[in-house]
């Protein structure tokens, strides 16, 4: 062997080597959105983050995601991967374009980066990176066996189309955001047993906060206590043969060999109401039941095989069952609406922005807000322009260097731009507000659901963070337009974990105002507690106890016949006081609704009364209640239905939740509102 013969073997082996390691050192990344790709701009949304490396190591994930046409958030999370796949879910409310979505991973202790994942247009599977469905669309998340459900994801209409998602049992959310995009959750032939204790608590959480929950058992064992079975309609008994008449399945076009299924005994709970599976037929029953602002409903057989195609017969059949859920799905002719377009493309999304955007015009409503004025920009301008101009040609001609004008005019406007941002972090303009306005929804004696919105005037550039509890959900609150991104963002940096989504410090220029929106899905404490009814008078009497830390005063109930107003009425905390109250006038209402977008299609966020968005405290009600729209809706369903009353009272100077931390001198401001179901006695 030659001397040159051996060095190229020695280079080859090297080259072997270098190549192992770098194939080695590669870290996989693989990101999957929503419900099989689906999901709702706005809403939060799991994002499923799969990762690998062949070596053990600490990583840091950063999701940058636009949130608006202002804002993006950068979400922070830490976690261990190995050789072995692990898949790790993360949460946020994207917009409809995600070409700006970037999932990186970074060694927690170098900083280095190991892999980085953008939206590839070019990509095959483009659609599988994320689909975005309209408002008005209905979102299905199925778990547990997988089914087609075809039926199910048939477009119905010129407005309203059903979307199904799937979710592998072990990917379903242990928060209840990552069900905030669904507007049904459907378990088909659940094991109950292999699901966390977690996720059971997930999605009880989320449906007390106005979620629904469709549910047909399988022959897997069920064990006797958990979550969803506290909340479903019937306990699951023992599996047995069920019989379809024959006329059932002509009727519904069925084959013969679904004359005999396999089902459940069913012992529904004292509260649950039954309802026929097949019209006119009560040979085969399932039950609802209310779970705080949402539903359960509990199905005997597997209804998931009898259709696998689009038709009258499956439209027949499902119609009822989905609106056992509160969904109603429009068939053509009601979507022709005699012929006249229907201008509800945006339908609750747009409801719950137009509330959003009313409430910040009344947070952000700060006397004395610093601001430049015209004459202050009028000035700066004159002076600079006398710098650049006369003076410094002046100066340079009598030097000699009338060459230099273009790097001493670039010189003086940097000078000038750094100069006033210079001083907007020395000086200030009026002083530090700070506004809270917080929702706290109550359902069968507790708690079920928060909505905070907080509003921060800054009078200079600095960072303020916030304090309170750690499981709240935070997004920024921009131009409420999920449909559009832009290019230019303002970052707002985030940590999430397994309990909720934090500000890492809330970074606001001098003289600007940034508002905030936090959710919290879990159960506590009852703020009131009432025993109510009507009179035959006509009149409501009772009592009211306040179990909050504030005074309760504009007291109002709303019941099936109306609003009742308490007028004058204050209870202090831990004080019960007897009420007998009469309607208020015909018409009155805490909805924003019926709103009409004003420019149709094209009209979302523009073109708005600016009148109506005037708002005063006296219009509280209304517009805090909507913020969440989707438990505004349950409210009027089961206050109509006469199973509820409902229970609105505002806090008389509420101690804030969340706390600014820092700012000791701050002018605060608060408004606390509690919307409470309470039973119909």
């Amino acid at each position: 062997m030659t001397r040159k013969t051996s060095l190229r073997g020695v280079g080859a082996l090297l080259a072997c080597l270098l190549f192992a390691t770098i194939a080695q050192a590669d870290t996989s990344l693989l990101v999957r959105m929503g419900w099989e790709s689906i999901y709702r701009a706005g809403r939060w949304t799991p994002i499923y983050v799969t990762a690998s490396d062949p070596n053990p190591r600490q990583v840091d994930l950063e999701l940058s995601a636009p949130h608006d046409g202002i804002f993006a958030m950068q979400i922070m999370q830490s976690f261990t991967i190995g050789p072995q796949e692990r898949t790790f879910p993360i949460y946020a409310p994207v917009t409809y374009d995600l070409e700006q979505l970037t999932v990186t991973l970074r060694d927690s202790n170098t900083q280095k980066l190991l892999a980085r994942y953008v939206r590839d247009l070019s990509d095959p599977q483009f659609m599988v990176q994320g689909q975005a469905i309209r408002p008005t669309d209905v979102l299905i998340g199925v778990s547990g066996r997988k089914a087609t459900l075809n039926v199910l994801r048939s477009t119905t209409g010129n407005n309203t189309s059903v979307y199904v998602g799937y979710l592998e049992p072990l990917l379903l959310p242990a928060v209840p955001c990552g069900y905030d995009t669904l507007d049904l959750l459907v378990l088909n032939q659940p094991d109950l047993n292999q699901l966390a204790p977690e996720q059971q608590q997930a999605i009880a959480d989320w449906v007390r906060a106005g979620g629904r929950l469709l549910l047909w058992p399988g022959d897997a064992p069920v064990a006797p206590t958990g979550a969803i079975q506290q909340i479903l309609p019937a306990r699951m008994g023992q599996v047995r043969s069920i019989d379809i008449s024959s006329a059932i399945l002509k009727k519904y076009k069925l084959p013969n060999r679904f004359k005999q299924v396999k089902g459940r005994d069913l012992a529904p709970a004292d509260d649950a109401t039954s309802f026929s599976m097949f019209e006119n037929d009560k040979s085969i029953v399932g039950y609802t039941r209310e779970i705080g602002f949402g539903r359960t409903i509990i199905l005997p057989i597997d209804p998931s095989e009898f259709f696998y195609d689009h038709s009258p017969a499956a439209d027949q059949f499902w119609k009822p069952i989905l609106s056992r859920a509160r969904i109603t799905i429009r068939d053509q002719s009601e979507n022709n609406n005699n012929g006249q377009p229907i201008y509800d493309y945006w339908g609750d999304d747009y409801r719950a922005s137009n509330a959003m955007r009313q409430n910040i015009e009344l947070m952000g409503s700060i006397p004395g807000v610093g601001s430049f004025d015209f004459s202050y920009v009028s000035i700066v301008l004159i002076g600079l322009m006398t710098i650049v101009g006369p003076l410094d040609w002046i100066v340079l001609k009598r030097l000699g260097r009338q060459p230099w004008t273009w790097a001493t005019t670039t010189g003086w406007i940097a000078l000038v731009t750094i100069g006033a941002i210079y001083i907007g972090h020395l000086f200030k303009s009026g002083e530090l507000h700070y506004r809270t306005l917080q929702l706290i929804d109550q359902a069968d004696g507790r708690s079920v659901a928060k909505t905070d919105v907080v509003c921060i005037y800054s009078p200079k550039s600095q960072i303020y963070n916030l304090g309170g509890e750690q499981d709240v959900w935070w997004q920024p609150v921009g131009d409420l337009t999920y449909y559009r991104s832009g290019q230019m963002h303002t970052d707002l940096q985030f940590h999430q974990d397994y309990e909720g989504n934090r500000p890492m410090g809330v970074a606001i220029p001098v003289w600007n105002l940034r508002f905030l929106r936090g959710d919290t899905w879990t159960t506590g404490p009852a703020a009131l507690d009432a025993d109510l009814k009507i009179a035959p008078t006509g009149r409501m009497t009772g009592t009211i106890t306040n179990h909050g830390d504030s005074p309760f005063e504009q007291i109002r109930v709303a019941g099936k016949k109306g609003i009742y107003t308490a007028g004058d009425l204050v209870i202090a905390p831990g004080e019960t006081k007897t009420i007998d109250i009469g309607l208020e006038k015909p018409g009155t209402t805490f909805s924003t609704q019926p709103v009409q977008q004003p420019n149709g299609y094209y009209g979302y966020g523009y073109g708005y009364n600016d009148e109506a968005m005037r708002v005063d405290e006296s219009q509280l009600y209304r517009t805090v209640c909507d913020l969440t729209a989707n438990r505004a809706d349950a409210v009027k369903s089961l206050v109509e239905s006469g199973k509820r009353f409902c229970i609105y009272a505002r806090m008389q100077n509420p101690k804030p939740e969340v706390e600014l931390g820092d700012a000791s001198k701050a002018i605060e401001k608060h408004w606390q509102v509690v919307r409470a179901l309470v039973a119909v006695q």
